[in-house]
C-alpha cells in the first residue's frame, strides 16, 4: 500500500473521528449539557498543552515548553476548583492549590511537589530561564497527566 493511500485512509479516519466528537457535542448541547461540553473542552484544550510541551522539550526548546506546562497546570488547576464552587476571579495558583489542599483532593507526598509548583510558574511566565530545568518541565507535564484524569 503506497503512503498516499495510507495517508488518505487515516485522515479519512481522523475526519470520521472529528465529525463523530462534533456529533455528540451538538446533541450534548441541545439537551442542554452544556457545562459537561465547556469541562470536556478545557480538559482536551490541557492535555493538548500538556502533551505539546512534551514534544517542544524532546526537541530541545525547553523555554516554548516550560510556558505551555505553566499554563496547562495553572488551568488544569483552576477548572478543578471551579468545579466545586470555588470564585477564581484574582486569585493565584496559590489559591487553587491552597482550595485542593483543604478540600483533600492533594494531600501527603503529592501535596508537597504541588507547593513547589507555584516557583516553576512564575520562572516561566515571567521568562527567567535560569531557574527552570528540563526535569522540572517533565515532572509538571508528568503531573498534569495524571492528575488531568483524576
Amino acid at each position: 500500500m503506497s503512503k498516499e493511500v495510507e495517508s488518505s485512509g487515516q485522515r479519512e479516519s481522523d475526519l470520521q473521528s472529528a465529525l463523530g466528537l462534533f456529533c455528540g457535542a451538538r446533541e450534548e448541547y441541545s439537551l442542554g449539557y452544556r457545562e459537561g461540553l465547556r469541562r470536556e473542552i478545557s480538559n482536551e484544550l490541557v492535555v493538548d498543552m500538556y502533551l505539546h510541551a512534551e514534544s517542544l522539550l524532546g526537541d530541545g526548546y525547553q523555554q516554548s515548553a516550560a510556558v505551555l506546562a505553566a499554563a496547562a497546570l495553572e488551568d488544569c488547576f483552576k477548572r478543578r476548583v471551579e468545579d466545586s464552587g470555588f470564585q477564581t476571579e484574582g486569585k493565584t495558583l496559590t489559591d487553587y492549590i491552597s482550595k485542593l489542599k483543604s478540600d483533600g483532593q492533594l494531600s501527603g507526598a503529592t501535596a508537597k511537589i504541588v507547593s513547589g509548583f507555584p516557583k516553576f510558574r512564575n520562572a516561566a511566565m515571567h521568562a527567567d530561564w535560569d531557574r527552570i530545568t528540563d526535569a522540572e518541565v517533565s515532572s509538571v507535564c508528568a503531573f498534569i497527566k495524571k492528575f488531568s484524569v483524576q
